[in-house]
């Protein structure tokens, strides 16, 4: 054991149990701060979902699509992006500076959506805050046959069935392909039903944003 003998080794150990305590109480409340968060942002989740739930009993919605619109709710809520709304100071940056950040922020998105990888800077600062994340359970189904198609989907992990009218796979899409874009593109009904296979990951993009982006570079709409 130290022991304390003179004046100013007092003094030292009354400034080092003050600086302890602070940083000790800066953590707790720090702390306390991110779960108070986490349980409000449960919260409003919650609030939200059951709102719904009660306009769908209200308007006797179909069972699926209330399950699936809870589901959207659920993953935007679980791998929410970021919105920029609070962050003005960006259109005060240089073009090539604007573009990192944005680039950074949706660094998550581009490295799970294959199609985003390969393509310029400006076509992923349109589309990537665009996408929309959602989950499927096996044999769930994403879209169905005579649909009138109004989103495509970027599958980033799982597999889904392309089946026909009688049931059949007439396709397998796997990690990293797109489906639905080509009724989008052709401007027609669902030509087949897509089920998930597994638990799958998807990024949705509505048809008109899709449509409005791709138009504007030819080079990879013909791809």
């Amino acid at each position: 054991d130290v022991s304390i003998t003179t004046n100013s080794e007092r003094i030292m150990a009354l400034v080092m149990l003050y600086v302890g305590s602070a940083v000790y109480a800066f953590m707790i409340s720090n702390l306390g701060a991110l779960v108070q968060e986490k349980n409000s942002s449960q919260s409003r989740l919650k609030v939200k979902i059951n709102a719904f739930k009660n306009l769908a009993k209200e308007t006797d919605l179909p069972e699926e699509l209330v399950h699936k619109i809870k589901k959207v709710m659920e993953s935007h809520h679980k791998y929410g992006t970021h919105s920029l709304t609070n962050y003005d100071f960006l259109d005060e940056l240089p073009f090539t500076l604007k573009s990192q950040i944005l680039v950074n922020i949706n660094a998550h998105i581009v490295e799970s959506v294959a199609f985003l990888r390969d393509k310029d800077v400006d076509l992923i600062l349109k589309m990537a805050p665009m996408l929309k994340p959602i989950e499927f359970l096996p044999k769930e189904i994403v879209y169905r046959e005579g649909d009138f198609p109004e989103d495509i989907f970027f599958l980033t992990s799982g597999v889904v069935y392309l089946k026909d009218k009688h049931g059949y796979c007439i396709y397998v899409v796997s990690e990293g392909e797109i489906l639905g874009d080509i009724e989008v593109l052709q401007n027609t009904i669902r030509i087949s039903s897509a089920q998930a296979q597994t638990r799958c990951s998807l990024f949705s993009l509505e048809k008109e944003k899709f449509l409005d982006i791709i138009n504007e570079y030819p080079l990879v709409k013909q791809q």
